[in-house]
């Protein structure tokens, strides 16, 4: 309406069909123009929407993996510290962790179990040089199963600070 106003003014013959043809044409791209970005929103929204599921996939994964490599270094750490408390110094300790890291890749037990076992072993008074095969035997005999082996590991550190074995700590093995 206002081009058609501006034209009659400036005092130029207007075809007025031909105006309104126009005008109906820019009116439909106009709406073309609309519902198109209506439809580019909707398309933003999905490609946003992709991202958070990509995110909520693949980010919280790396994430929490972090978290865990996190949570067991410090865990291997402190049964390191545990080692290093029982033998005295730091030298001694670090040559058990590199043998127990040895043993470890033996075994079907994880390097935190074996370490934290180890630290379990030297605080009931099994001296450095027998922990390794004191862990292969107890390890032989629980089939490595991690479990069973853990158990062993208690009753075996029981009987050690008891200074003798009964009854009750037979049937413990059994079950165990």
């Amino acid at each position: 309406m206002i081009i058609r106003e501006l034209i009659t003014k400036i005092g130029f013959r207007v075809d007025t069909g031909k105006l309104r043809a126009t005008e109906r044409r820019l009116v439909r791209l106009k709406k073309i123009a609309r519902a198109t970005t209506q439809e580019m929103r909707g398309l933003a929204a999905s490609v946003r929407n992709v991202g958070l599921g990509m995110s909520a996939f693949i980010t919280a994964p790396i994430v929490g993996l972090g978290l865990a490599a996190i949570k067991t270094t410090a865990a291997l750490e402190k049964a390191k510290i545990a080692i290093e408390v029982f033998l005295g110094s730091e030298e001694k300790a670090i040559a058990l962790q590199k043998e127990l890291l040895e043993f470890a890749k033996k075994t079907p037990f994880q390097v935190l179990g074996i370490q934290e076992t180890a630290g379990k072993l030297l605080g009931v008074g099994i001296a450095a040089n027998k922990i390794i095969p004191t862990m292969n035997a107890l390890g032989n005999a629980a089939k490595g199963d991690s479990a069973i082996f853990q158990r062993l590991v208690l009753n075996f550190g029981q009987v050690k600070t008891q200074l003798k074995l009964t009854g009750r700590d037979i049937r413990d093995f059994q079950i165990a």
